[in-house]
């Protein structure tokens, strides 16, 4: 099973991702991403 198939989706295919700042880890936003930005975001190391 791979990590995304691990995580717990809402019935709209949504997560909730919280987004910082990556020197001071300072809370940015809170969103909601869909399985192909997560996979984007952590590939890329870039918010999508």
């Amino acid at each position: 099973m791979s990590f995304y198939d691990q995580l717990k989706f809402n019935a709209d295919g949504l997560i909730p991702a919280i987004i910082q700042e990556q020197k001071t880890g300072r809370v940015l936003m809170m969103a909601w991403m869909n399985r192909a930005s997560l996979e984007k975001t952590i590939e890329t190391g870039k918010t999508y």
